[in-house]
């Protein structure tokens, strides 16, 4: 019989269900996000600097995928001596990073995508 996870309304939250979803993917999956995202904003960004708003999209979704490989990188190691240690604090750590890359090109393209979008609204 499969095991059926019960989330509590508090455990909803943006963070937790990209967790969620970030864990039940491949690494494959989330390799070639976060290769594929950063690739799709690099070149945006270089080639078509008005849509930078959609360039910083595109982070956002790599930061998702490099995120999901520390957290799955960080979950593999078994903790217990003084190195693994080390190593456990150094993925929570690159973890912390792409997180607030993520969530700082998430806010900037909203912000980015309105000024856009409003650009010319007062005439």
């Amino acid at each position: 019989m499969p095991k059926v996870q019960v989330h509590s309304e508090q455990d909803e939250t943006l963070f937790a269900v990209l967790a969620r979803q970030a864990r039940g993917r491949s690494s494959a999956e989330l390799w070639m996000t976060a290769v594929g995202g950063a690739v799709n904003a690099t070149l945006l960004a270089l080639l078509v600097p008005g849509l930078s708003w959609l360039a910083t999209a595109f982070l956002c979704v790599a930061a998702y995928g490099a995120w999901g490989l520390a957290d799955r990188s960080a979950s593999d190691i078994m903790p217990g001596a003084a190195h693994e240690q080390d190593r456990l604090g150094h993925r929570r750590v690159l973890r912390g990073v792409f997180a607030s890359v993520g969530v700082a090109s998430a806010v900037w393209t909203m912000l980015a995508f309105m000024a856009s979008a409003l650009s010319g609204w007062n005439h």
